[in-house]
């Protein structure tokens, strides 16, 4: 057996079997580290590439460890292999190719519009890293390699890719009002809803969402602010810091039901010493006794999931089935939304950057310069709802601090305190007889990014309570007040995150 160590990677293999092979890497958080392992296995090429072909391309993989972490490097191998293979499909090359010369480009250029960008881009990517490898020919040169072009070039397709993404209001107030139903009528239990909640807060990847344990919920009970302690993803740092991420009461309380959830189903299984290093998101499905997870990883890892796809599956999926629509909720759908909300409001690229966590403002700069150019203006009336704001009504925003004048100052009265909260303006020209709660469902609303509108959120619920008291008649009321509650709720999350980029700023 042999053990190879590259970068932050442990490759090993059996010497009798160098094409198939292990990658391990120590991964996570400094107070929550794991290990990810990746198998390769080579030999299904092998009846139409050389020994010494793959051979070669194993030394590239070990190499590039140096340089990228292994979940960046599996998806290489993934896209690599499968171009491989759909070369070799066609029929078009020599019995045990030797390297990748002209002749394989050629067949390459063939079929490149069958094949995904990515994989050509991937090759691509490895021979302007490696052109001295002896998997690629002496004679070939950078301009050899086939590119699939988008009509519109590549920032064209990334801005096509978030247009068609981003989702409009009434949309995110459908698909939270269906999970509001689906939690009441326990259609859903309260691991998926509150994972759809805190999405809908925070807008980050599946993988930060896997890590998170049931220690990492704060709570400061002097000021009544609720925090969430994240380990980011795409860092670029080998031991990254958990960040500590604010969240509203109404999420705070789900995520504590959530908590004390995994606490009774799962804290027989692990010692009272480590009850917070529970997954709070853990795996669901257990062995027959119930004193085990069904799979390896979960029983050695405190029932977290092994990979974000496992963890889509076990979260985003049922949500996205059991709501039946259209609509498939995922992390790039919020993601692009938020991304160009925050342009709007003025952000730049390097603060969007700071939210969402990129490792560069490459792809923030594109929210940005959709909004500079006015494309989501210029749209057609059938897409422009998309960009109609995720977060409801947040073109604008203002403090509590800037002066307002008398007629257009939106108060809410604090039902604890007995005080009266400046929490926006009406943008029209004279207000309504209905804020301040009407104004949350309108889009001329302009509201403080500095005040707690969950003193709001307080009174809607206590109405909501009083009118399913009041029977079917006044289900309509219902209804409209369920509606106002997740504004409120989306309103709280927005002004959350603008209050993160101020910090970080």
């Amino acid at each position: 057996m042999t053990y190879l160590t590259a970068g932050l990677m442990t490759f090993q293999w059996d010497d009798d079997r160098p094409l198939v092979f292990t990658i391990s890497q120590e991964c996570g958080a400094e107070d929550a580290r794991f290990t990810r392992i990746y198998d390769v296995d080579l030999t299904s090429l092998e009846g139409h590439y050389s020994y010494d072909f793959l051979l070669a391309y194993k030394d590239i993989l070990i190499e590039a460890s140096y340089r990228i972490v292994l979940t960046t490097l599996s998806t290489y191998h993934r896209n690599i292999s499968s171009l491989f293979s759909k070369v070799a499909a066609t029929g078009n090359l020599p019995h045990h190719q030797k390297e990748i010369d002209r002749d394989f480009l050629l067949v390459l250029a063939s079929i490149t519009d069958d094949m995904s960008h990515v994989a050509t881009d991937s090759l691509r990517n490895f021979f302007r890293t490696y052109p001295h490898s002896p998997l690629f020919a002496r004679e070939i040169i950078i301009d050899h390699f086939p590119i699939k072009t988008h009509k519109k070039g590549n920032f064209g397709r990334q801005v096509d890719r978030v247009l068609k993404s981003s989702l409009s209001t009434n949309q995110c107030i459908d698909v939270l009002k269906k999970c509001n139903d689906l939690y009441e009528t326990g259609e859903i239990d309260i691991g998926l809803y509150s994972h759809m909640w805190l999405a809908f807060s925070l807008y980050l990847r599946p993988e930060s969402y896997r890590q998170i344990l049931i220690s990492d919920l704060e709570s400061s009970t002097t000021t009544k602010d609720y925090f969430v302690r994240i380990c980011p993803v795409k860092s670029g740092v080998n031991k990254p810091q958990k960040i500590t991420y604010r969240v509203s009461e109404n999420v705070w309380s789900l995520l504590q039901k959530q908590r004390q959830a995994v606490i009774a189903k799962f804290g027989n299984i692990v010692s009272s010493e480590d009850i917070g290093k529970l997954a709070l998101f853990p795996a669901q499905k257990m062995v027959t006794d119930g004193i085990g997870w069904f799979h390896a990883y979960p029983n050695t890892h405190y029932g977290q999931l092994e990979t974000s796809s496992s963890f889509v599956s076990s979260y985003g999926k049922p949500i996205n089935k059991k709501l039946a629509t259209d609509i498939k909720i995922n992390a790039r759908r919020l993601r692009h939304t938020i991304g160009t909300r925050m342009a709007k409001l003025g952000c730049s690229a390097t603060s969007i950057m700071a939210v969402l966590k990129h490792v560069t403002d490459s792809t923030a700069r594109i929210y940005v310069d959709i909004t500079f150019h006015g494309w989501d203006e210029k749209l057609g009336q059938s897409i422009k709802p998309s960009f109609e704001q995720h977060l409801p009504s947040v073109i604008k925003m203002r403090s509590k601090n800037v002066p307002v004048a008398v007629d257009k100052a939106i108060y809410s009265d604090d039902v604890d305190t007995g005080e009266t909260i400046l929490t926006g303006e009406c943008g029209r020209t004279l207000k309504c007889q209905f804020a301040p709660f009407t104004c949350y469902d309108c889009d001329k609303f302009i509201p403080c990014f500095d005040v707690d509108h969950s003193l709001n959120l307080k009174v809607i619920e206590l109405e909501i309570s009083d009118y399913k008291k009041m029977g079917t008649p006044y289900q309509v009321m219902v209804e409209k007040a369920e509606r106002i509650k997740i504004r409120i709720m989306l309103i709280i999350a927005v002004c959350d995150r603008f209050l993160d980029t101020q910090s970080r700023s």
